[in-house]
């Protein structure tokens, strides 16, 4: 089963715009740094951590010789590496790059700046839909 319209932006390629996005803005509009370089550079094991699973991940697709295309029609059903563990490996990757370097970070700024309001929000909304 093929989609009618496939999108023309991939997960990877929208997670890459986002990450680029990001660095630009701080680079371009520092805001302020929330954990000083060197410890902030810690925050690279789980970006690689990230990015390595998402190539496993890929590898699986790749030796299943099914497309990697989201929304199209699959050739086999991966269920080893990565797969076992994950019905999605590839974007829990990706969410692993943006959860440790990006999210973290901007929750403890928030909440060095709004304290118990903001952990009073925390406890009642969830982080994910």
């Amino acid at each position: 089963m093929t989609v009618k319209r496939s999108p023309k932006l991939l997960p990877p390629q929208l997670a890459a715009l986002a990450l680029l996005a990001m660095v630009a803005l701080h680079v371009l509009l520092p805001l302020s740094t929330v954990v000083a370089t060197p410890l902030s550079l810690v925050g690279l094991v789980p970006l690689a951590g990230g990015g390595a699973g998402v190539v496993w991940a890929r590898g699986a697709f790749k030796e299943a010789s099914t497309p990697l295309r989201p929304l199209t029609e699959s050739t086999a059903l991966v269920t080893h590496g990565l797969y076992r563990y994950s019905r999605n490996p590839m974007y829990v990757g990706a969410v692993l790059v943006l959860q440790h370097r990006f999210i973290r970070p901007e929750e403890r700024l928030i909440e060095t700046t709004f304290g118990e309001q903001y952990r009073a929000y925390r406890a009642r909304v969830r982080r994910w839909m």
